[in-house]
């Protein structure tokens, strides 16, 4: 077998980080086709419900550090949301360069089919794998979501 970078080929073959991308391109495209076909967004999108739901008023700033991405990939998103009229910009009045974000009524009545369709997603992850295996990976994608570059 050849080797790569010290690891026989079986052995490169069986990394995480691959398997992991790999796990992780598959459970989005699950996720996306489910998200878009019960309520028109994506599961990026839908994370950015999520984020605004658990912290109302909150700004783009604040939910692009929570889902770590760039801070103009949610204002893009955020932009899109708002004209589909499932999440509302009001002023900050403490910041006259920050907006304060909120669901609307149609906002949280996506977020609760999402759920339904996640909670389908997880269902169906449990039985691919084990319920108790999954609950000891989750602990463990926190833990990698810890590393430091």
């Amino acid at each position: 077998m050849a080797e790569v970078r010290g690891l026989s080929a079986s052995a490169a073959q069986r990394r995480a980080y691959f398997h992991l991308q790999m796990a992780a391109a598959r459970l989005r495209a699950i996720a996306d086709e489910r998200c878009l076909a019960a309520v028109g967004v994506t599961a990026a999108q839908a994370a950015v419900l999520f984020v605004i739901d658990r912290t109302a008023g909150t700004s783009q700033r604040a939910v692009a550090e929570a889902l770590r991405q760039r801070e103009s990939a949610i204002t893009a998103m955020v932009g899109r949301l708002t004209r589909a009229g499932l999440v509302e910009r009001s002023p900050n009045l403490s910041d006259g360069r920050a907006w304060e974000l909120y669901l609307t009524v149609d906002g949280r009545r996506a977020l609760e089919r999402i759920e339904v369709e996640l909670a389908k997603l997880n269902e169906q992850m449990d039985r691919a794998v084990g319920a108790d295996h999954v609950h000891r990976f989750v602990d463990d994608l926190e833990a990698l979501a810890a590393l430091e570059t």
